[in-house]
């Protein structure tokens, strides 16, 4: 498995001035950056923090921070909690590349619960 490239990093959460989108990007790169280097619990603690900040003010976002999260949680060994982070449908407007790696995760997860025809449907679906 793959690990994206790291972005620039830039700590906390400060969603309550300025515009949303620009902090989330920030936030999203430096949650990525720490799991790309391994370090799993504070990706998960950025990312956990960042997904209920944005779940009212922005759905894109929610979706990526969703989906990086049930990522950090697979490599957790927590397949049934990532499970969970997974099934909403992607939301208006959102681009093929997030919704390509949902799936990818929802492969994943499949596969790790032993769900193997619904894994290899949503893989295929990627393809």
């Amino acid at each position: 498995m793959t690990f994206p490239a790291p972005g620039c990093a830039q700590p906390g959460i400060r969603v309550r001035s300025g515009k949303p989108s620009g902090k989330f990007a920030a936030v999203y790169a430096d949650a990525q950056a720490k799991f790309s280097v391994g370090d799993l619990r504070a990706a998960f603690s950025i990312t956990e923090r960042a997904d209920q900040a944005s779940a009212a003010s922005d759905p894109l976002w929610h979706y990526r921070f969703q989906t990086l999260e049930a990522e950090i949680l697979l490599w957790q060994g927590r397949s049934l909690d990532a499970d969970k982070l997974t099934g909403q449908k992607p939301p208006r407007g959102c681009p093929l590349k997030f919704i390509i790696q949902r799936k990818l995760v929802q492969g994943r997860t499949s596969y790790l619960l032993k769900r193997y025809r619904e894994a290899a449907v949503e893989i295929a679906e990627v393809e």
